[in-house]
């Protein structure tokens, strides 16, 4: 077996095509599909990546013969497969120099494929097996397998025996000069085997040759393909859709380059503007965007700059902007695209609130959004002071040049009365409507109707309206007799309807749709999709309202299509075990899709149920704790409540454990306990309602600690990265923020006599680091209690401890150390003190955060603007209160309990500068927002 060394073409799917004549062969497929694709796709998702198992299985529908393109799909798939495997009984396929039909598919596929014409007399398997492995041996990893004909003989003469006349003809040879093609395809695989991972001539059955397939792919899989292979981190999949956004956009700008020019001079002013890029929806923003920031990033002289950008709706979670946080150490470029399909959080949220107002000096910032965006538009070009750029309606010889170039890269040209027709039309001035109307000439065959195409093409009033036709047509393309459902229909909709897209494989599923029906619709839609780790988008939101104004007008259009989607994703959900990480891709894709699926249907119960699912909330307290907290709001539940149905599921988890592991008799299986520690859903549970329900964490935590604690004491081997100290001082901290202070300072002073102990007999960096720890938290416990007294003792000593051993301290912890000794000043009246304290904290925050802020350090303004405040400073409370509501709004949205205390403070202030004017606004807007 050769291993060579190839990557997947795309990183996140691993596409394996199986190629066999369609008769005879179905025993081996059904073996591969239900025996060995389940393990091959559990490997996979281990990984992230999803398993893709392509299988035309080519029963020629009237539709792919008439339109002769059967050869082309095939091999087009097989150009985006990453593994061949090919096997054969005795029949060789369908072949035929004199078969009309087929010779229409060569002459289709061959503009494509020049090298297909020295193979008319070949078989489409066979084409198969030359493009996958014998044009260039050893190019793509491949398996070929030929099964013995004596299997053959012996179902052969059993159909004969019973009258079978189908079984019969599945397992003979088609003519004497199949088999004379079919030897000699062998003698060509026989002669190649050393530059593939297998060949097998003459395996006995169909469930050895499924198996022999199986254990070639596997050892190639976790040797070579997934040997070093890293689960993508959310950030960099995201970055990365981002990228597949631009390098589609950028293929289709055709305009006014002096945009361009600008936006590039600007970049070397000594004083740099900022641009709002304006223009009707398909007028060319994004691609405009797309067009400058591929330049730029592909010229040196611009390699110092840092280039980041942000296409809104192109990615995950990209219509919130609060998910991508910027922090810049040099020279900025930073490009925010289509403002306008942000998501509000709320009804009166500001424009633009999460946009800092004065930007680090020397950003250079461009930011697009529709004409029609009126609200963002005056924010940035009146408020912001931003320059527009106003994106101006293609110009007759613009017009002229995009429809030239698109039309000679498809080989089509048209007359010039008829591009007179074109031009003329108002609506082509419009980038996207004119791209569009030309892509749809281009895939139209019937030239004595090319006038009344165009006619009906350029009377459509807007790009959706056009897209409605485009839709239209691919139903009349697509929709074949042998499927009959409306495939167009059910195929766009369940993207649209999608959160973040769905893969070919989902929507396959979820429907049922054979591979070569799917196929032919996938290649026709390349044009309008976006298709970055096996994920499929639409690429313009134009499409995306013409299907909802095609297929979706009602509400049960849209619960259908909803509760199809939600039926697949709670099938897929069943087929994961108890244990956690089983399979990240999948539990990855149901966590980002079904709860707000079932928002979308306004199924609270299903929202409830989807939420209390522990391997949804683990992966949504990872990604995104912020939208499953909006989640949790949505179903009305109290926080303590919520906690007492996350402790059911941690019962029933614990009990499904149980049954997993009698069921699977592992000999060394681990505990049920354990299995709960390992997943960190407690401590991940007490993290998420700390904040809400006080009582409802201190039940997690102690859950854990219970757990936790029996586990080390009777496990201890398995245990060996675990402290019990830890835990223990994790449990304190847990009843100090429950108001617990007994316990608290109890289970404190336990947990610092062993880490004096531990301390004496090593004083590592990890003994000193929990040794000051633990009298943080007698600190922070006794500040709870207000005996200020034993807080400074305790609080002075752990600065101590940090200022011997500088070591094992980040900053962090330095900067949380002097908040808390600045709080404890203030409650003692010590004020100088205080603001001392705070502004060292605060310099440390602005390190370690680059100047972005969080909410945190919102409250940490806060205090020091008390601070002044008690020092009669008035100018610089005002000043720090200020500060706190912008970052506060930045960090968590203008309408909070938080913002509106700070503006209560500023009323405070006017109040004490006998000002009641001043202090009536301000009390005034934190009444606006406590409403």
């Amino acid at each position: 077996m050769t291993l060579q060394t190839r990557a997947l073409q795309d990183k996140k799917t691993c596409r394996i095509f199986f190629s066999s004549p369609f008769g005879g062969m179905e025993d081996e497929r059904e073996e591969l599909t239900r025996r060995y694709f389940p393990k091959i796709h559990h490997l996979c998702s281990l990984h992230g990546i999803q398993f893709v198992a392509v299988d035309m299985r080519w029963g020629i529908t009237s539709e792919a013969s008439s339109s002769a393109q059967v050869i082309n799909i095939c091999l087009r798939e097989l150009d985006r497969s990453d593994i061949f495997v090919g096997f054969f009984g005795q029949r060789y396929g369908w072949f035929g120099a004199e078969d009309k039909a087929l010779q229409a598919n060569f002459d289709n596929a061959i503009q494509h494929y020049p090298w297909l014409d020295r193979f008319r007399d070949k078989s489409v398997t066979e084409l198969e097996f030359l493009h996958g492995h014998l044009n260039n041996p050893g190019d793509m990893p491949s398996v070929m397998c030929f099964r013995d004909k004596a299997y053959d003989d012996i179902k052969r003469q059993e159909g004969s025996d019973i009258g079978n006349k189908k079984q019969v003809f599945k397992y003979s040879a088609e003519s004497e000069l199949s088999t004379q093609l079919m030897d000699d395809l062998k003698k060509r695989v026989q002669e190649t085997k050393e530059k593939t991972l297998g060949v097998y001539m003459n395996y006995k059955t169909p469930a050895e040759g499924a198996e022999l397939m199986f254990n070639d792919i596997w050892k190639y899989l976790t040797e070579v393909f997934l040997k070093d292979a890293e689960v993508e981190s959310k950030s960099s999949r995201i970055n990365s859709e981002h990228d597949a956004f631009l390098s589609n956009r950028s293929l289709l700008y055709v305009g006014n380059e002096d945009y361009i020019k600008k936006l590039t001079a600007n970049i070397n002013l000594e004083n740099p503007v900022c641009y709002a890029i304006t223009g009707p929806a398909g007028s060319g923003k994004s691609s405009l965007l797309s067009s400058w920031l591929k330049q730029i990033k592909s010229d040196a002289t611009y390699s110092d700059l840092c280039v980041v950008y942000h296409f809104v709706g192109a990615a995950e979670e990209s219509t919130d902007i609060k998910k991508r946080v910027i922090s810049i150490g040099k020279t900025a470029v930073l490009v925010i695209d289509g403002v306008e399909k942000i998501k509000k959080s709320t009804k009166v949220e500001k424009p633009l609130y999460w946009l800092p107002k004065n930007l680090p000096a020397g950003v250079r910032m461009v930011i697009s959004t529709k004409s029609s965006d009126h609200e963002n538009i005056k924010e940035l070009v009146e408020e912001r002071k931003f320059q527009q750029i106003e994106i101006l309606p293609l110009t007759e010889s613009e017009q002229k040049d995009l429809s030239e170039k698109s039309l000679m890269q498809s080989g089509k040209q048209l007359s010039p009365p008829q591009m007179e027709r074109i031009v003329a039309a108002e609506e082509t001035k419009n980038p996207l409507y004119l791209k569009t109307t030309l892509n749809e000439l281009v895939v139209f065959g019937h030239f004595r109707l090319l006038d009344k195409k165009i006619d009906s093409l350029i009377s459509c009033p807007s790009v959706v309206d056009l897209f409605d036709k485009v839709l239209e047509r691919l139903e009349d393309d697509y929709n074949v007799k042998e499927y009959t459902q409306n495939l167009v229909e059910q195929a766009l909709c369940s993207i649209c309807l999608s959160i973040g897209g769905l893969s070919e494989t989902d929507i396959k599923a979820i429907y049922n749709i054979p591979a070569h029906i799917w196929s032919s619709l996938y290649f026709a839609l390349q044009t309008y999709i976006i298709e970055q780790n096996g994920i499929i988008r639409f690429a313009f939101t134009e499409l995306e309202e013409a299907v909802s104004k095609r297929y979706l007008k009602t509400t049960k259009d849209r619960e259908r299509c909803l509760l199809d989607l939600i039926q697949y994703f709670e099938s897929e959900k069943e087929k994961l075990p108890p244990a956690f990480d089983h399979d990240k891709f999948l539990e990855s894709k149901l966590a980002h899709e079904l709860p707000w699926l079932y928002l979308k249907l306004n199924d609270i119960e299903g929202l409830q149920k989807s939420l209390l699912d522990l391997k949804i909330f683990n992966v949504l307290f990872k990604d995104c704790m912020s939208d499953m907290i909006e989640l949790w709001d949505k179903t009305e539940n109290k926080w303590s409540e919520i906690g007492e149905m996350y402790m059911k599921q941690i019962d029933m988890l614990l009990v499904d454990f149980h049954l997993w592991i009698e069921e699977n008799m592992e000999p060394n299986a681990e505990t049920p306990g354990i299995l709960l520690i390992n997943t960190g859903v407690l401590d991940n549970l007490a993290s998420m309602i700390k904040n809400r329900s006080e009582e409802a964490a201190l039940k997690f935590t102690e859950r854990y600690a219970k757990i936790a604690i029996h586990s080390i004491e009777t496990y201890p081997h398995r245990f060996k990265k675990h402290d019990k100290d830890v835990i223990m001082n994790s449990l304190a901290n847990q009843y100090a923020d429950a108001g617990k202070f007994k316990e608290a300072v109890e289970l404190h002073l336990k947990v610092l006599e062993v880490r004096k102990k531990k301390y004496e007999d090593d004083p590592s960096e990890k003994n000193i680091d929990n040794l000051e720890r633990s009298y943080h938290g007698l600190g922070t416990a006794h500040l709870k209690m207000h005996k200020y007294e034993q807080a400074d003792e305790y609080l002075k000593k752990c600065k101590d401890i940090m200022d011997e051993n500088p070591g094992p301290f980040t900053k962090n912890d330095r900067a949380v150390l002097l908040m808390n000794l600045g709080v404890l000043c203030l409650e003692s009246n010590k004020y100088e003190d205080a603001l001392d304290y705070n502004l060292q904290c605060l310099k440390l925050y602005e390190e370690i955060y680059f100047g972005h802020l969080p909410e945190a350090v919102g409250q940490h303004l806060t205090n020091l603007g008390l601070c002044y405040r008690k020092l009669n400073n008035l100018d610089e409370a005002e000043k720090m209160y200020k500060k706190s509501i912008e970052v506060k709004v930045n960090a968590i949205g203008y309408y909070t309990l938080d913002v509106a205390m700070t503006f209560m403070n500023l009323g405070v202030v006017e109040t004490v500068r006998e000002n009641p004017a001043g202090s009536y606004e301000y009390c005034k807007t934190a009444l606006e927002i406590y409403e």
